[in-house]
């Protein structure tokens, strides 16, 4: 085969040829192709776990600035001061746990597949190229993605939906300012 541009009606061949093979999508030696409905199953379970990541990292976001206003607090006492610090340890874990330890492989040290690096490896490795099933490695690593991934979805909603809400009640009721993620206190 080779290719070859043509400009007012004469031919320039473009490179060398070459010979290549071509094999039948449906023969016996084709992959498989990903249904829509695995793909579609595989788009959601990334979706969920990059979001999940990003509600953790909002969290910690806000944890910045309430542990400010909570320092800056005449009438906050340290019981206050030590539960924001216990509760940013605890978003900290979360976040650990779904992208790995930042300060292992900050030191160049071995570190355990984290979630995200599994599923970024399953995901990346195949559809950035092919619309083909994942390999039966790829499989595994998304498997192991979804089985972990509830049990980290109920620990972290735990961590926002009702540990932080208990904590950000407390600020309010010690008079700690407004901080971002929680509702005003209405004018009296």
């Amino acid at each position: 085969m080779s290719f070859a541009t043509r400009i007012d009606g004469v031919f320039t061949p473009i490179g060398e040829a070459q010979n290549f093979q071509v094999v039948a999508i449906d023969g016996p030696d084709a992959r498989r192709m990903a249904s829509l409905d695995d793909q579609q199953k595989i788009a959601e379970l990334g979706r969920s776990v990059l979001a999940l990541d990003q509600v953790v990292r909002e969290a910690l976001n806000r944890m910045t600035l309430f542990r400010r206003a909570v320092d800056e607090t005449p009438t906050a006492d340290t019981t206050l001061q030590r539960r924001v610090r216990t509760m940013t340890d605890r978003l900290k874990d979360a976040q650990e746990m779904l992208g790995g330890d930042p300060t292992m492989s900050s030191r160049n040290e071995p570190t355990p597949p984290s979630l995200l690096g599994r599923l970024r490896g399953a995901v990346n490795n195949n559809w950035g190229s092919t619309l083909e099933a994942p390999t039966p490695q790829q499989l595994a690593e998304l498997e192991i993605v979804r089985s972990r991934y509830g049990a980290i979805l109920v620990q972290i909603r735990q961590l926002i939906d009702v540990d932080l809400k208990a904590l950000e009640q407390s600020a309010e009721q010690a008079g700690v300012p407004w901080t971002s993620g929680r509702f005003p206190k209405p004018p009296g």
